[in-house]
């Protein structure tokens, strides 16, 4: 008779259920020579195959059923949609699972790693950052990241969102660290696509894609805080001085002007008066 060897790595969970479930029957039987003295004893769990007298073998394929039905429901894993497992085999990857009904032979399997492969939001907590003329400030923003190859997320790195999430507090300093206080406040859509692309670039070879970047927060300290109202208060009076000064400028243009004007006029009046004076005189 000629044996069909197979790679463990290839046998299908269904077909080492029913060799588990082969060799729990085979070990409850009894012994040929043991039954057969209970047999003659007139033992009543003594099961014949041709009389069919006893119930030690029914209980015993009950209790492998009973086994083998446990066993599965303890193996079954269910993945929903949108999520994805790896199964490890005796501590080596063996193969991913979708979403469905799987059975996981433990303890030779276990399920290592389970995600999901949705858009994940990551928040970037705040922290002590300093612009390019050393204003302190506090900064934070919100990664909107998805996983695309699980493997990789699993066995490229150790913990593939607490090194996102280092990557962009270091990418998030050193982005501020490259304008002055005045620009990072308006340089929001700058500092976004310089952290999305920054971070693509790296979390590409742990497979997972950063979507978007979104600075949220930027809060300088309380000293630069009161220096930025007192220049904003002597912005506003140097404001108001100036706007006053071309008021009054504006009040002694036009009465200099009225007063121009009446003299140019009184000028004409008193020149027409003594033309027609000499006019009359002249007749």
């Amino acid at each position: 008779m000629k044996l069909c060897r197979t790679h463990p790595h290839h046998r299908s969970p269904s077909s080492i259920l029913k060799t588990l479930f082969l060799l729990g029957c085979c070990c409850c039987a009894p012994h040929s020579k043991t039954g057969a003295a209970a047999y003659r004893r007139g033992d009543p769990y003594f099961y014949d195959p041709v009389g069919g007298k006893g119930s030690f073998r029914k209980k015993a394929l009950s209790t492998c059923i009973v086994a083998a039905a446990v066993y599965s429901l303890n193996c079954l894993q269910i993945v929903t949609t949108g999520d994805e497992c790896l199964v490890e085999r005796f501590g080596k990857y063996h193969r991913r699972l979708g979403p469905g009904w799987h059975l996981v032979l433990k303890p030779f399997e276990c399920v290592s790693f389970h995600v999901t492969t949705r858009e994940q939001v990551l928040d970037i907590p705040p922290q002590q950052c300093y612009t390019l003329d050393n204003a302190p400030l506090r900064a934070d923003a919100v990664v909107y990241m998805r996983i695309l190859n699980v493997e990789m997320a699993k066995y490229s790195v150790q913990d593939v969102m607490n090194a996102i999430l280092n990557l962009c507090l270091t990418q998030l300093r050193e982005e501020v660290g490259k304008l002055t206080l005045d620009e990072s406040f308006s340089s929001r859509e700058r500092i976004n696509k310089e952290l999305l692309k920054d971070l693509n670039a790296v979390s590409s070879t742990w497979g997972v894609e950063i979507t978007r970047v979104e600075l949220q927060n930027m809060e300088p300290s309380r000293d630069i805080l009161v220096a930025m109202e007192l220049q904003m208060a002597a912005e506003r009076k140097k404001r108001a001085a100036i706007l006053r000064s071309e008021g009054e400028r504006a009040t002694l243009i036009n009465e200099a002007e009225g007063r121009a004007s009446a003299a140019i006029a009184d000028a004409e009046a008193q020149k027409q008066t003594v033309f027609l004076r000499a006019q009359g005189e002249s007749e």
